[in-house]
């Protein structure tokens, strides 16, 4: 907390007026990022903006997710090494429905893209290709790299050719 009034330039005591403790003050930081995920997602994934071909649908979810983490990665890091530390504490039943939620928009918004006859063959490909690119683009910008320079070295544009080649094979070739 010390280190976090400093870079606020604000008082220890200030900072504890605000926030009772760490955990609140990451609880409201988490929020914060929660917040600006879903407006960032919205944005990017509306069906209204984005043409209905699959291909450019894969590149948006790609893009999305890349720049979301890239954005976001120091606060998305504290989160996951404090749930690495108290790793004993279940995800809560709420955390655990809104991740399911938030990718259950991510795979809709790509199932749209397919011809009617389709979309329930390759529903379960959708949904690991979303799941694989969400926690590939995370481990490589948020958990890999360990500090600052090697994260702003990460070629983030072949990390996305990559995984939309990726997603698009795990798509196209499901039974």
């Amino acid at each position: 907390m010390p280190g976090i009034a400093k870079a606020a330039r604000v008082s220890v005591g200030g900072l504890y007026g605000r926030f009772s403790s760490r955990d609140a003050l990451l609880s409201a930081v988490h929020d914060r990022y929660r917040k600006k995920r879903d407006e960032h997602l919205s944005s990017r994934l509306d069906s209204s903006n984005i043409a209905v071909c699959l291909s450019i649908r894969i590149k948006a979810v790609v893009r999305a997710f890349i720049d979301l983490h890239s954005e976001n990665a120091g606060v998305l890091r504290s989160f996951l090494i404090t749930k690495w530390l108290n790793e004993a504490a279940p995800v809560s039943p709420e955390i655990s429905h809104e991740i399911q939620v938030h990718r259950d928009c991510v795979v809709d918004f790509l199932v749209e893209a397919l011809p009617g006859s389709e979309q329930k063959t390759k529903r379960k490909a959708i949904e690991r290709a979303t799941s694989y690119i969400i926690s590939i683009s995370k481990d490589q910008i948020v958990v890999t790299p360990d500090n600052p320079t090697e994260r702003d070295a990460l070629n983030t544009n072949l990390l996305a050719n990559d995984l939309e080649k990726i997603a698009r094979l795990i798509i196209d070739n499901c039974a």
